[in-house]
């Protein structure tokens, strides 16, 4: 509905017995005044594959997240660039940005 917050979440799940592992992850996306979005992100692992990493100094799960906001924070910013531009007229490359899925993603050698 137009001008309510958007939630948008997946749970995820690996394993039996004592190494199964649950995944909830959610965000709620929220328009804001100003042009500005609120975006709240929250995750919740349970099982014991989850206990040694949540002890990580730094904890890489929170890194993680503040990366992808980061990430998503300059998408939108560079989009709005575009944008700008094409309204003024001016000339410049076009990035598209990509989503792939999780499975697909191949580490370098």
């Amino acid at each position: 509905m137009a001008g309510q917050p958007a939630r948008l979440a997946w749970h995820g799940w690996s394993g039996e017995g004592d190494s199964r592992l649950d995944v909830h992850h959610a965000w709620l996306i929220e328009g804001l005044s100003g042009g500005r979005v609120r975006i709240l992100t929250q995750e919740t692992q349970n099982g014991a594959p989850a206990k040694e990493p949540a002890k990580a100094m730094p904890n890489p799960m929170i890194n993680g997240h503040q990366e992808w906001l980061d990430g998503l924070v300059a998408a939108a910013r560079a989009a709005k660039a575009r944008a700008c531009d094409r309204s003024s007229g001016l000339s410049r490359p076009s990035h598209d940005i990509a989503v792939i899925p999780q499975d697909k993603v191949v580490s370098p050698a």
